[in-house]
């Protein structure tokens, strides 16, 4: 990896982890017949493992798909 993505990588990262230890209170969370309190802090991390899970896979079709051509 280059520099810039290593330094990129690193700064959004610790800044995710201070934005979740700042929301530790509980919300109710309802997603369709299920509702229970949640940590903010966990909510926010869920999503994130989310959110890089789907843009990993996004890449890596991406990659599959020119690899095709």
């Amino acid at each position: 990896m280059h520099k810039f993505t290593k330094i990129s990588i690193y700064t959004l990262l610790s800044l995710s982890v201070i934005f979740i230890l700042q929301n530790l209170h509980n919300v109710p969370v309802s997603f369709l017949f299920w509702t229970a309190d949640l940590p903010v802090a966990t909510l926010i991390g869920v999503m994130l493992v989310v959110g890089f899970i789907i843009g990993f896979l996004i890449s890596r079709g991406r990659r599959m798909l020119f690899k095709e051509h």
